[in-house]
Protein backbone atom coordinates (compact mmCIF):
# COMPACT_ATOMS: atom_id res chain seq x y z
CA UNK A 1 0.00 0.00 0.00
CA UNK A 2 2.78 2.43 0.64
CA UNK A 3 4.75 2.31 -2.70
CA UNK A 4 0.74 3.22 -4.35
CA UNK A 5 0.45 5.98 -2.28
CA UNK A 6 4.32 6.97 -3.24
CA UNK A 7 2.73 6.68 -6.94
CA UNK A 8 0.13 8.97 -6.61
CA UNK A 9 1.78 11.87 -5.15
CA UNK A 10 1.32 14.63 -6.80
CA UNK A 11 4.46 15.26 -9.73
CA UNK A 12 6.84 18.27 -8.85
CA UNK A 13 6.36 21.24 -10.66
CA UNK A 14 8.89 22.12 -13.52
CA UNK A 15 9.52 25.77 -13.98
CA UNK A 16 9.00 26.20 -18.16
CA UNK A 17 10.87 28.38 -20.08
CA UNK A 18 9.23 32.15 -20.74
CA UNK A 19 8.12 31.04 -23.80
CA UNK A 20 5.55 28.27 -25.36
CA UNK A 21 6.97 24.78 -25.25
CA UNK A 22 5.90 24.74 -29.24
CA UNK A 23 7.84 28.23 -29.62
CA UNK A 24 10.71 26.74 -27.32
CA UNK A 25 11.73 24.06 -29.09
CA UNK A 26 11.16 25.36 -32.77
CA UNK A 27 13.98 28.24 -31.76
CA UNK A 28 15.78 25.77 -29.62
CA UNK A 29 18.28 24.47 -32.69
CA UNK A 30 17.83 27.60 -34.51
CA UNK A 31 20.56 29.49 -35.84
CA UNK A 32 20.72 32.91 -35.02
CA UNK A 33 22.55 35.52 -37.52
CA UNK A 34 23.73 38.54 -38.10
CA UNK A 35 23.99 39.41 -41.69
CA UNK A 36 25.74 42.02 -42.72
CA UNK A 37 23.72 45.25 -44.55
CA UNK A 38 25.38 44.30 -47.92
CA UNK A 39 24.38 40.46 -48.02
CA UNK A 40 20.68 41.31 -47.49
CA UNK A 41 20.99 43.60 -50.19
CA UNK A 42 22.58 41.32 -52.68
CA UNK A 43 20.22 38.48 -51.74
CA UNK A 44 17.03 40.83 -52.03
CA UNK A 45 18.38 41.88 -55.67
CA UNK A 46 19.81 38.64 -56.94
CA UNK A 47 17.82 36.00 -55.13
CA UNK A 48 20.24 33.05 -56.98
CA UNK A 49 23.28 34.52 -55.69
CA UNK A 50 24.96 33.15 -52.64
CA UNK A 51 23.58 36.36 -50.54
CA UNK A 52 20.82 35.51 -51.93
CA UNK A 53 20.90 31.84 -51.14
CA UNK A 54 21.85 32.57 -47.65
CA UNK A 55 19.20 35.20 -47.18
CA UNK A 56 16.52 32.75 -48.13
CA UNK A 57 17.52 29.77 -45.94
CA UNK A 58 18.06 32.17 -43.11
CA UNK A 59 14.25 33.55 -43.46
CA UNK A 60 13.38 29.62 -43.82
CA UNK A 61 14.70 28.28 -40.71
CA UNK A 62 17.45 30.78 -38.59
CA UNK A 63 16.81 33.73 -36.24
CA UNK A 64 17.83 36.94 -38.26
CA UNK A 65 19.11 39.07 -35.62
CA UNK A 66 19.19 42.99 -36.01
CA UNK A 67 19.53 46.45 -34.17
CA UNK A 68 18.10 49.86 -34.61
CA UNK A 69 21.62 50.83 -36.65
CA UNK A 70 21.51 47.87 -38.56
CA UNK A 71 18.12 48.49 -39.63
CA UNK A 72 18.62 52.08 -40.41
CA UNK A 73 21.48 51.23 -42.14
CA UNK A 74 20.07 48.79 -44.14
CA UNK A 75 17.09 50.85 -45.23
CA UNK A 76 19.51 53.78 -46.31
CA UNK A 77 21.04 51.56 -48.51
CA UNK A 78 17.50 50.04 -49.99
CA UNK A 79 16.79 53.46 -50.98
CA UNK A 80 19.75 54.50 -53.16
CA UNK A 81 18.34 54.91 -56.56
CA UNK A 82 21.32 52.93 -57.69
CA UNK A 83 18.93 49.84 -57.42
CA UNK A 84 16.40 51.00 -59.43
CA UNK A 85 17.29 49.08 -62.75
CA UNK A 86 17.18 45.57 -60.85
CA UNK A 87 14.20 46.63 -58.36
CA UNK A 88 11.59 48.96 -58.00
CA UNK A 89 11.64 51.38 -55.13
CA UNK A 90 8.40 50.10 -53.96
CA UNK A 91 9.56 46.24 -54.24
CA UNK A 92 12.44 47.04 -51.95
CA UNK A 93 10.53 49.41 -49.00
CA UNK A 94 8.22 46.26 -49.22
CA UNK A 95 11.18 43.54 -48.48
CA UNK A 96 12.80 46.07 -46.04
CA UNK A 97 9.40 45.78 -44.09
CA UNK A 98 8.78 41.72 -44.47
CA UNK A 99 12.56 41.37 -43.29
CA UNK A 100 11.77 43.62 -40.21
CA UNK A 101 8.99 41.89 -39.52
CA UNK A 102 11.25 38.34 -39.23
CA UNK A 103 13.83 39.70 -37.68
CA UNK A 104 14.91 39.70 -33.60
CA UNK A 105 15.44 43.15 -32.76
CA UNK A 106 18.25 43.23 -30.01
CA UNK A 107 17.67 46.24 -28.13
CA UNK A 108 20.92 45.91 -25.39
CA UNK A 109 23.79 45.99 -27.46
CA UNK A 110 27.40 46.52 -25.93
CA UNK A 111 29.69 48.91 -26.90
CA UNK A 112 32.80 47.41 -29.19
CA UNK A 113 35.54 49.13 -31.03
CA UNK A 114 37.22 45.94 -32.35
CA UNK A 115 37.09 46.20 -36.14
CA UNK A 116 39.49 48.39 -38.78
CA UNK A 117 36.33 50.17 -40.05
CA UNK A 118 34.50 51.50 -37.09
CA UNK A 119 30.86 51.59 -39.18
CA UNK A 120 31.13 47.71 -38.51
CA UNK A 121 31.38 47.95 -34.98
CA UNK A 122 27.50 47.57 -35.08
CA UNK A 123 27.33 43.73 -36.24
CA UNK A 124 30.17 42.77 -33.53
CA UNK A 125 27.82 44.45 -31.12
CA UNK A 126 24.60 43.09 -32.89
CA UNK A 127 26.18 39.69 -32.64
CA UNK A 128 27.42 39.86 -29.25
CA UNK A 129 24.33 41.35 -27.65
CA UNK A 130 21.94 38.79 -29.75
CA UNK A 131 23.99 36.07 -28.81
CA UNK A 132 24.89 35.15 -32.36
CA UNK A 133 26.25 32.11 -33.94
CA UNK A 134 27.11 33.63 -37.04
CA UNK A 135 27.82 36.85 -38.80
CA UNK A 136 27.32 36.34 -42.36
CA UNK A 137 29.35 38.98 -44.25
CA UNK A 138 31.69 39.37 -47.87
CA UNK A 139 33.32 42.61 -45.90
CA UNK A 140 36.97 41.80 -45.43
CA UNK A 141 37.24 44.05 -41.81
CA UNK A 142 34.74 41.48 -40.27
CA UNK A 143 36.16 38.50 -42.00
CA UNK A 144 39.70 39.75 -40.52
CA UNK A 145 38.34 38.93 -36.83
CA UNK A 146 37.17 35.73 -37.33
CA UNK A 147 35.08 35.43 -34.40
CA UNK A 148 33.31 37.46 -32.06
CA UNK A 149 31.66 35.72 -28.27
CA UNK A 150 30.24 32.61 -29.77
CA UNK A 151 29.70 33.82 -33.60
CA UNK A 152 31.83 32.45 -36.19
CA UNK A 153 32.17 35.35 -39.33
CA UNK A 154 31.97 33.81 -42.37
CA UNK A 155 31.11 34.17 -46.09
CA UNK A 156 28.20 33.69 -47.48
CA UNK A 157 30.00 30.60 -49.48
CA UNK A 158 31.35 29.50 -45.79
CA UNK A 159 27.88 29.58 -44.51
CA UNK A 160 26.29 27.97 -46.95
CA UNK A 161 29.16 25.22 -47.34
CA UNK A 162 28.84 24.51 -43.41
CA UNK A 163 24.88 24.28 -43.65
CA UNK A 164 25.24 21.86 -46.63
CA UNK A 165 27.26 20.01 -44.37
CA UNK A 166 24.99 19.55 -41.41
Amino acid sequence: MRQGAALMRKPRRVALPRKSCKEFFQTINRLRLVLDTNVVVSGLIFSESLPGQVLSLAQASCTILQSADTLDELANVLARPKFDRWVSQEARANAFVALGLLCELVTELPKLDICRDPIDNQYLELAVGGEATYIVTGDDDLLAIERIGEANIVTPKQFLDWNSNK
